[in-house]
């Protein structure tokens, strides 16, 4: 019974780290499908590009640093790095672009290199398919962003407002993922050691 306890509660937390990444693409998946339109094709697939390199070598180098001790940074510090991606969408800055689109890919090699940590370490040989699973279908209801950018501005809404709004929810990612890995992921990773 105890065990049952204690996998029911490991399974909500998954859900509880899943909303916390569901929070953070909320914002920036709108925030990406805005780049051409906010700085046209030719500045806009260049930061997109620029983003996917980065995060193509930050990939490589990312399972170095990122351990049960440092989880909890990966995932607070990896979200972090989604905001001036999204704040150049609201404000136009093509400087801000640029340098959001190196710490999305710095930060996104961080997050997604730590979420792998946390669900691993919030399962056992048994339940890691099914706790994935779990993460992977709450974070992925995140599409919901450019429905609500949509609706937004179909609704007069003026653009920098929208995208200053999903800048806030990305900012209550990063304050999620901050608690979690606080209260949740460093014990846990002090117990270990």
């Amino acid at each position: 019974m105890a065990a049952g306890a204690a996998g029911g509660g490991a399974a909500r937390l998954v859900v509880g780290l899943g909303l916390c990444n569901f929070l953070n693409f909320v914002a920036f998946i709108p925030a990406q499908s805005f780049t051409t339109i906010v700085f046209g094709g030719g500045v806009g697939a260049a930061a997109v590009i620029a983003l996917y390199a980065v995060f193509f070598a930050s990939n490589l180098v990312a399972p170095l640093f990122i351990r049960e001790r440092t989880c909890a940074a990966g995932l607070t510090l990896g979200a972090a790095g989604y905001l001036p991606f999204v704040a150049a969408i609201a404000t136009g800055q093509t400087w801000l672009l640029f340098v959001g689109a190196v710490t999305v890919g710095v930060g996104a090699s961080a997050l997604w290199t730590s979420v792998g940590v946390a669900v691993t370490m919030l399962s056992n040989q048994s339940t890691r398919g099914r706790r994935f699973s779990l993460f992977g279908g709450v974070s992925r209801m995140n599409f919901v962003g450019n429905l609500v950018v949509g609706l937004s501005l179909q609704g007069g809404a003026p653009r920098a407002a929208v995208f200053w709004g999903l800048f806030g929810v990305n900012l209550l990612a990063v304050c999620g993922f901050f608690v979690f890995g606080l209260v949740v992921l460093v014990p846990r990773a002090e117990a270990r050691a």
